[in-house]
């Protein structure tokens, strides 16, 4: 992971020009029924601001989070979910970790003869479902070196691009001063060598509606150039690449399932394409609503995966998590996996 400081605090050059002023709301769930209605708000009596500051464990500044609260009423992934940001800090950790086990296996490995060079593990590769104006969890993923994709509506990825740019552009910014180029404002990323997807080093943003098998066949179109591209630059492992995500993240995926059976079965069909090779892992991040998306997780996906299990995931002392009754963390993954 290249940046390990930690910092709560952001500093002028990185922050946005200024706040639009804060405005106490309660947001209207469209998705929840009469049936439950203690559950039709999200966020009620939350303190909301257009700008939203989240520190991320393992990063020196805070991630920025534009919010849209003029679409918020139409479009669930315009405002940023608790969810969503324990999904991010627990990838980042998870991806952190996983970096430096293998690092440690890599150490024990004689060199190649023919290039005198370490053999690479090959890159980790990552996709997000609807991942939000936030995008939290994809920028966390690409910044620890992940090949990574967010996805969601083509209406709620624009705000996502924004913001992850910003991202992107503040962490550099922190590493430029780091290496005693300082500069006055975040320099703008080059992504002149980068595809019109790429939002900049191993991030992509991609339009994936659920249940639309043509958004899938472009996405595993767009991996595989990806992949193509890294292991001619890299030459980590040489061959054709096998082309499929290690982890999909669903932060706040699962909400009214049974209110919207349409939307149960178009998250389904969407998951049968990601995981039809039976070796990427899920990673779900929800909030406990309804109990739709308990049933959801521990019934009806083994049921059309019967080759995978459930795994709960300990919150240990996650501050994002604002009570750990109320907040779930899961993978979903193959039973043959090799976790070691």
């Amino acid at each position: 992971m290249p940046m390990m400081k930690d910092s709560s605090r952001m500093s002028s050059a990185e922050s946005p020009p200024d706040r639009s002023p804060s405005s106490r709301a309660i947001i209207v769930h469209p998705l929840f029924k009469k049936r439950h209605p203690i559950y039709q708000f999200f966020g009620s009596g939350t303190m909301f601001e257009k700008f939203h500051y989240v520190p991320i464990p393992g990063f020196p500044v805070p991630f920025v989070v534009q919010q849209n609260f003029e679409s918020s009423k139409e479009h669930l992934g315009s405002v940023l979910w608790h969810a969503g940001t324990s999904a991010a800090r627990y990838i980042a950790s998870y991806l952190n970790n996983l970096d430096k086990h293998e690092a440690e296996e890599e150490e024990s490995k004689q060199q190649t003869q023919e290039t005198n060079e370490w053999k690479r593990p090959r890159q980790q590769r990552v996709l997000e479902l609807g991942c939000g104006t936030a995008a939290l969890a994809s920028q966390c993923a690409a910044l620890c070196g992940a090949q990574t994709f967010m996805t969601d509506l083509p209406e709620v990825l624009e705000w996502a691009k924004q913001n992850a740019k910003t991202n992107l552009a503040n962490q550099l910014a922190w590493k430029q001063r780091q290496d005693g180029q300082a500069t006055s404002q975040p320099p703008p990323l080059d992504t002149s060598s980068l595809s019109p997807r790429n939002i900049g080093p191993n991030l992509s943003a991609m339009v994936l509606r659920w249940g639309e098998t043509s958004d899938l066949v472009e996405i595993q179109r767009a991996l595989q150039e990806e992949e193509g591209d890294n292991n001619n630059n890299n030459n980590n492992n040489g061959g054709n690449p096998s082309s499929y995500f290690d982890i999909v993240v669903a932060a706040e995926c699962l909400y009214a399932t049974s209110d919207n059976p349409d939307l149960q079965s178009k998250l389904l069909e969407t998951l049968k394409g990601l995981l039809s090779n039976g070796r990427t892992k899920v990673f779900f991040s929800y909030q406990l609503r309804t109990g739709d998306e308990k049933l959801f997780v521990e019934q009806v996906l083994p049921s059309v995966f019967p080759n995978y299990m459930v795994e709960e995931v300990n919150h240990r002392n996650d501050d994002s998590v604002m009570d750990t009754n109320v907040y779930s963390m899961l993978w979903f993954r193959p039973k043959d996996l090799d976790e070691n």
